[in-house]
């Protein structure tokens, strides 16, 4: 081979062999890429996370998300499911979860992911979302758990549907307790009392049956006192209209015997 050809061949090699490093750290950079996690409850917290889902980095994002960290070992190299599950119980300890909310008002939590890669994105903020709710449901606290797509989506939502965002929120905190069998739409359809029936565990058709009940029997008792009514007005009429027959016909005894007498006096005297 001519001095040429070598250095032709040497050229290839070099410009393979620098395109496949660039290709395999293009590669290392995307599958290495780091996920940036908010968990806002009000304390709001930052975790950098890896893509084996281990904690990297903590960031408090207020005064009171630096309260709730105080009081935890680090979380670093933690998965960020049980990191996010430490913060939450840390929280709730301090009371930045309310353990008495209600399904009128329920705890919200905010998850916010930020990733290369809209799968990668999708995966993790499920992920921490059923971490949240399982958090929740296990330690029967009301909540519910939102990404901030589904948050503009719920008030976008509850506005198609003509109804408030709080019993929006309230049907997806039912459903995310697993409570019922209902569809959310089925949810959406019943009244608060009959939502708040079903969280109490009351049977919501006997619920409704017992409202019927109580709604016609009101209505019977209504349509009796209308009938009683009627009746009396009717015999109220009758007795008026009596006494004023009884009233023209004594009036007319005496015009005719005042005209008999008068009749009397005048012809046969």
């Amino acid at each position: 081979m001519n001095k040429k050809g070598m250095l032709m061949a040497i050229i290839t090699v070099a410009i393979v062999l620098v395109l496949s490093l660039g290709g395999y750290f293009t590669y290392r950079s995307v599958a290495y890429a780091d996920s940036l996690v908010t968990i806002d409850i009000n304390p709001s917290v930052q975790f950098v996370v890896n893509n084996q889902d281990k904690v990297t980095n903590v960031i408090a994002l207020n005064e009171d998300a630096e309260i709730v960290l105080s009081g935890l070992d680090s979380l670093i190299g933690l998965d960020s499911v049980v990191a996010t599950e430490q913060y939450l119980a840390e929280a709730t300890l301090l009371g930045f979860i309310d353990v008495d909310a209600d399904s009128e008002d329920p705890n919200a939590v905010l998850v916010t992911v930020i990733c290369d890669g809209d799968a990668a994105q999708t995966r993790l903020t499920k992920r921490l979302q059923n971490s949240v709710n399982d958090y929740m449901k296990n330690n029967g606290i009301w909540g519910v758990c939102f990404n901030s797509d589904e948050m503009l989506e719920i008030v976008s939502e509850a506005q198609s549907l003509g109804i408030s965002t709080g019993k929006l929120r309230m049907v997806k905190a039912i459903i995310n307790a697993g409570i019922t069998e209902n569809t959310e739409q089925e949810l959406i359809e019943m009244t608060n009392r009959e939502l708040v029936a079903l969280i109490k565990g009351e049977d919501v058709t006997n619920y409704k049956n017992g409202k019927t009940t109580e709604n016609n029997s009101l209505k019977s008792a209504n349509q009796n006192k209308i009938t009683a009514h009627n009746q009396n007005k009717v015999q109220l009429r009758a007795s008026v209209k009596n006494g004023w027959n009884e009233f023209i016909n004594e009036k007319i005894d005496e015009i005719g015997s005042s005209l008999r007498s008068t009749f009397d006096d005048l012809f046969l005297d």
